[in-house]
C-alpha cells in the first residue's frame, strides 16, 4: 500500500461520503474514514477542504441531517467534543 505522502502527485482524499452517510451510524463511519486518511499522510487541510466541501454541497441540497454528521466530523478535527472522537 502506497502512503499518500509518498506519492509524487498530490492526491485528493478519497473519502466515501454517501457510502458513511448512508450506513447506520454514519458519525461513526465518517469518522473513522476520515481517521484512515489522515493514518494514510493525506494533510489535513486536505481532508478539512473536502469535507467544508461535502458539507457546502448537502447544504444545497437541504441534507440537514447529513450536513450535522460532516459538521460534527469538522468539529473533531479542530479539537471540539469528547477527546476520544477528536483526529
Amino acid at each position: 500500500m502506497i502512503h499518500y505522502s509518498e506519492a509524487t502527485v498530490p492526491v485528493k482524499p478519497r473519502i466515501d461520503f454517501e457510502g458513511a452517510l448512508a450506513t447506520a451510524e454514519p458519525l461513526v463511519s465518517l469518522h473513522q474514514s476520515v481517521k484512515e486518511e489522515l493514518a494514510h499522510g493525506v494533510p489535513r487541510d486536505e481532508v478539512f477542504g473536502a469535507l467544508t466541501d461535502e458539507l457546502r454541497l448537502l447544504r444545497a441540497s437541504g441534507r440537514d441531517d447529513d450536513e450535522e454528521v460532516v459538521a460534527s466530523v469538522m468539529e473533531f478535527m479542530e479539537g471540539w467534543g469528547s477527546p476520544r472522537w477528536h483526529l
